[in-house]
């Protein structure tokens, strides 16, 4: 019997305790603001007047307001049921300025967008981490162009009313300049041709050089030229081919950088055989491997691929199927370098038009162009029909751009809607039908 009651008392003492911790909030005063209004501050509070205050609320306030960055000290305290929150706000943008900087390399546009999507901008908290990614930022864009010698030194001025004035000194240097580039590995195509599919290398003879610039270093461009080079083997059936490395050697004073790639071209991949699955409909094979380009046992070329699947899937959106997909799907055989190709086809549903629309004819009946239009509302869908009708609204003379965009509709899978946005030109005769 005295255990039971010395239990109870334990836990009438820890329940007393708890209430004694926890009292509710009657109202909330906010204390320190000056540019941040009293609602912002309300609204990222885990709590509201009514709900309970104990020692974890503090801790969850205190966490809550410190992710906003708005404050740079925040204290919570609750007397007589009013909770207090004193905060110290951290200082706002009042300009950013960039010193000494020409658009040679980042338009003032693009700086402009970045320092407002990174909330640097005028009015905005300042977050000194958020600078330093800026700063980060411009630098690697210079260094990617190849200014190596990029140094910004940044200046921080608070005023008396807690704003923060940003300059940002930038000095670019001079861009490093290709003294050598060479390109090993290669034995199908010429070295010199290779070279000639980068916008970059070293430098034209004098004085077209100071024109074209060829021999100013950029990322870039190294990285598109590769891409191109890619794409050369590849359609050229060396589907194995890699770049094994690109190594840039820059030299002490930055001013002049040299360029050795080195190439894997792999071997050559030829067609094995070609059938077709899935919904072909009434087309016999032969018809279908008539609109192919590429043939059985010559050189497997993506681009002749790409107009293959083109062509089969032209042939049936002309007969409804605006959604058809046509896959290349390929298995390749590593020994004797052989590609296998199926062309996956899956038809869906017939699509009809369900409603044209015309925009930006001020002076042109719509009837003049829905005329030109080779397929009426209700009617059956067919890609090469609105190509056609493209071509009749432009040679009408009075239209300068004709674009179309088809849009699907959410609740019919088999209908799409046509909407044509022309501009007429300037200056010319009003059409009125």
């Amino acid at each position: 019997m005295k255990k039971i009651l010395i239990k109870i008392s334990l836990i009438l003492g820890l329940s007393l305790s708890s209430i004694a911790q926890s009292a509710p909030i009657k109202s909330i005063e906010i204390l320190g603001l000056n540019a941040i209004s009293r609602g912002t501050v309300l609204s990222y509070l885990p709590v509201e007047a009514g709900d309970d205050y104990n020692k974890k609320t503090s801790a969850q306030i205190i966490r809550a307001l410190y992710k906003t960055h708005f404050f740079k000290d925040i204290e919570v305290s609750q007397a007589d049921q009013v909770l207090k929150i004193k905060l110290q706000e951290n200082p706002h943008i009042k300009y950013v300025e960039l010193l000494n900087y020409s658009d040679k390399v980042i338009e003032e546009e693009a700086i402009n967008q970045v320092l407002k999507s990174m909330d640097l901008s005028q009015g905005k908290i300042f977050n000194k981490r958020q600078l330093d990614k800026l700063i980060s930022q411009i630098e690697g864009s210079y260094i990617s162009k190849g200014y190596y010698g990029i140094k910004i030194t940044k200046t921080i001025e608070i005023d008396d009313q807690n704003r923060v004035g940003i300059e940002l000194d930038i000095f670019e240097g001079e861009v490093a300049r290709i003294s050598s580039m060479k390109i090993s590995g290669s034995e199908v195509h010429d070295e010199d041709d290779l070279l000639d599919l980068f916008e970059i290398g070293e430098a034209d003879f004098f004085p077209l050089n100071y024109f074209t610039e060829k021999d100013h270093y950029s990322k870039v461009a190294l990285d598109a030229g590769v891409e191109a080079m890619k794409s050369l083997y590849i359609n050229s059936g060396y589907l194995d081919f890699k770049v094994n490395k690109i190594a840039t050697d820059l030299s002490e004073d930055k001013q002049n950088i040299s360029i050795d790639i080195q190439v894997n071209e792999g071997s050559e991949y030829k067609v094995g055989g070609i059938k077709f699955s899935g919904d072909l409909l009434n087309q016999s094979i032969d018809d279908l491997n008539d609109l192919l380009t590429i043939t059985e046992g010559e050189v497997f070329k993506r681009k002749k691929v790409i107009e293959s699947i083109q062509a089969v899937t032209d042939l049936f959106a002309d007969q409804g199927y605006a959604f058809a997909k046509v896959d290349p799907i390929t298995k390749e055989n590593t020994e004797t370098h052989i590609i296998d190709l199926d062309i996956s086809i899956s038809l869906n549903k017939k699509v009809y038009i369900n409603r044209i629309t015309i925009v930006g004819n001020t002076r042109t009946q719509d009837e003049v162009i829905r005329r030109e239009i080779g397929i009426a509302e209700g009617g059956l869908y067919s890609n090469t029909e609105l190509d056609e009708s493209i071509k009749k609204i432009k040679r009408l003379g009075f239209l300068s751009d004709v674009q179309m965009e088809v849009t699907k509709l959410k609740e019919f899978d088999d209908k799409i809607n046509l909407h044509f946005s022309v501009e007429e030109t300037k200056t010319g005769a009003s059409t009125m039908g």
